[in-house]
């Protein structure tokens, strides 16, 4: 009887001295990474952006977007930490379609190149659409729709747009 109580006693002092031990080595880990996330051994990764159905482009003249198709961006967070971006409309310098033309809606708010500030840079013109934040790991999904104004649309030769949206 002696023997099993001991055996039960030196068992849980064990035990004890295994959650002792484990408590500094586990917190001496975490502030190691949290160390390491600060000074930027884990780099800060960029927002990612997905384009799902990218919706095709259809004149019309007024900003009526319920009979328009429908595209979805698909913004993500993979940081462990809040992140704030600013998502942009890229329009190709290279497109045959006036940028005044061209008028886009993200989640119901329209916007027209035309009266917009824009960046240049590259082959592409930046529209600022949206300036934002993400908290970690969170997922946003934003529905687009991209027309064409008929008004001075210039209807000779092939016409075509080059677009993409991205964030910074």
């Amino acid at each position: 009887m002696k023997k099993e109580i001991r055996g039960y006693i030196f068992g849980i002092l064990f035990e004890v001295l295994v959650i002792i031990i484990s408590i500094p080595i586990w917190t001496f880990a975490e502030n190691k990474v949290k160390a390491n996330n600060q000074i930027g051994l884990y780099d800060d990764i960029p927002i990612s952006l997905m384009i799902d159905d990218f919706p095709e482009l259809t004149i019309q003249d007024n900003d009526d977007i319920s009979n328009l198709n429908t595209g979805h961006l698909k913004l993500r967070n993979q940081n462990g930490f809040k992140k704030n971006y600013k998502l942009y409309y890229l329009y190709g310098k290279n497109s045959t379609i006036s940028k005044d033309n061209i008028k886009l809606a993200i989640n119901g708010k329209v916007y027209s190149l035309k009266d917009m500030k824009y960046e240049e840079k590259d082959d592409y013109y930046y529209y600022l659409i949206d300036e934002s934040s993400l908290k970690a790991y969170e997922d946003v999904e934003t529905k687009i729709n991209i027309w064409v104004t008929s008004d001075n649309l210039d209807y000779s030769g092939d016409l075509q747009i080059v677009s993409n949206f991205t964030t910074r």
